[in-house]
């Protein structure tokens, strides 16, 4: 975060306006001039770079939770099978009792990496953690862009499994012809089903919600595209 080096932090440290991490985030302008060294210039730098960090991206904040082993590549697999996650405070919603086996069908997550994320998220003092920053302030969504009046407007599907192409490359097609990627719901258009599926299959039948394979969804892609000369889709899913 800029203007927020190892000096500064152990000064509002030792001010008493910072005891948890969480504190950095409700730390004002005002309160920065009580301190030494603090100019106005300087505590409306620092106050600007905390308003920015709280509305950084997902990835970056799953990056900078302290999750062993989990660097932003790994935040992006993750946050690509846990759909349903659009900001910061839907990670306390997830169900960590299913998250083992969802995350196990994602290539390049390992063993440990799975175990590591389902420690993190069955620890109180994680929880507890991620509840102070929401109440601190910080929201940390996917920053998603979804076109409008899209082929696919108003239509919401789910991807599971594992696929030729990263989940990125099938999610951002899908929005930028209007749809939305999220979790299982009477809703859902279409579960796009890959190798190794996760529990969101039986979910998607139990709920009636049509199951396209990768092939099928390549051509449902395509159909929807014939009107226009995109070749970026194109791309991204071949």
């Amino acid at each position: 975060m800029d203007g927020l080096g190892a000096k500064t932090a152990e000064l509002l440290l030792q001010s008493g306006l910072v005891k948890s991490f969480s504190d950095v985030f409700t730390i004002t302008k005002e309160q920065l001039l009580t301190l030494d060294g603090f100019q106005e210039r300087k505590a409306e730098q620092l106050t600007k770079s905390i308003k920015k960090a709280k509305n950084a991206s997902l990835i970056k904040w799953l990056t900078a939770l302290g999750i062993r082993g989990i660097g932003a590549e790994v935040s992006d697999l993750v946050l690509a099978e846990l759909t349903e996650v659009i900001e910061l405070k839907d990670l306390l919603k997830i169900d960590a009792s299913t998250l083992t086996e969802r995350l196990a069908s994602v290539h390049g997550l390992g063993n440990v990496l799975v175990q590591s994320i389902q420690n993190a998220l069955n620890n109180e003092g994680f929880r507890r953690l991620i509840a102070d920053l929401i109440d601190a302030g910080v929201v940390a969504s996917r920053n998603t862009k979804t076109a409008t009046g899209g082929v696919f407007s108003g239509k919401q599907f789910a991807i599971t499994g594992r696929f030729p192409v990263s989940r990125k490359n099938i999610a951002e097609p899908i929005e930028s012809l209007g749809g939305t990627v999220g979790g299982i719901s009477k809703k859902t258009t279409a579960l796009i089903l890959g190798e190794k599926a996760s529990s969101k299959k039986a979910k998607a039948e139990a709920a009636g919600v049509p199951i396209w394979s990768w092939e099928e969804a390549k051509k449902h892609l395509q159909m929807a595209d014939k009107n226009k000369e995109n070749t970026e889709i194109q791309t991204r899913l071949f």
